[in-house]
């Protein structure tokens, strides 16, 4: 099916088999979870969601008016999970709380990003919002804190939610190393600036505009090749709007 809007919206960059940082941000900066039983109702969706679109989870922060998920898509597009993730949770907020209208601002945001080169930062960017939030104190506490998939990393939770295996064999071989690898690099972004984890993490020479808007935008993180793929993919999926 076509649909016809009246303000054309950028065509999503989806790119199934490579991750993807999703976030999502409450209207008007609303509250997202008021209580434990909101952030489980949202982490058990997104568990069934992504169970039967064959997609991955490598980690996930949920914070007060907003959230972020590292996710691998296999075969569905990240735009079908991501509908169905929201629409479900809207649905539940404004029954609970008798609210109407929408929920979440605009559509979810997504960066599309190379994992060779980006996916320990952005896993420790995502584990790292409670702390540079004030959430939580220090490490030893967010090891604690059951929102985010650090502590299931840590072995303090055990949510099936999180693709465990597949995240800490990028820091070791053996489990007890790689947790310990995985805990130093993370504590090494403590201090970094917010701003920094946006920067391009193998910036490019763009060579036209498509390239140049992309570079701008941070829609997407990789080398030249990885970007130009994901520039050709969206360039094939602007004529056909699928993401209502």
């Amino acid at each position: 099916a076509i649909y016809l809007r009246s303000m054309p919206r950028k065509a999503r960059i989806s790119l199934p088999g490579e991750i993807h940082h999703v976030m999502s941000h409450g209207v008007d900066n609303l509250l997202l979870f008021r209580d434990d039983h909101d952030r489980t109702r949202l982490l058990t969706k997104v568990e069934q969601v992504i169970t039967e679109s064959d997609c991955e989870c490598y980690g996930f922060a949920l914070m007060g008016n907003h959230y972020h998920f590292i996710l691998r898509p296999k075969s569905v597009s990240i735009s079908k999970i991501m509908q169905r993730i929201n629409g479900s949770y809207a649905t539940y907020y404004n029954r609970k709380y008798k609210r109407r209208g929408y929920l979440f601002r605009d559509r979810f945001k997504s960066v599309v990003a190379q994992e060779y080169w980006y996916i320990r930062e952005l896993i420790r960017y995502v584990h790292l919002n409670p702390v540079r939030a004030n959430i939580c104190s220090d490490l030893d506490e967010l090891a604690q804190y059951p929102w985010t998939g650090h502590a299931t990393l840590m072995g303090f939770e055990n949510r099936s939610l999180i693709s465990v295996h597949n995240i800490l064999e990028k820091f070791g071989d053996k489990l007890s190393v790689a947790r310990q690898q995985y805990l130093d690099w993370v504590s090494s972004g403590k201090n970094v600036a917010t701003a920094e984890w946006h920067s391009e993490i193998r910036p490019f020479r763009p060579e036209n505009s498509e390239e140049e808007k992309l570079f701008q935008e941070k829609r997407v993180k990789g080398n030249i090749d990885f970007v130009r793929r994901a520039l050709n993919t969206k360039m094939s999926n602007a004529v056909l709007l699928k993401d209502v």
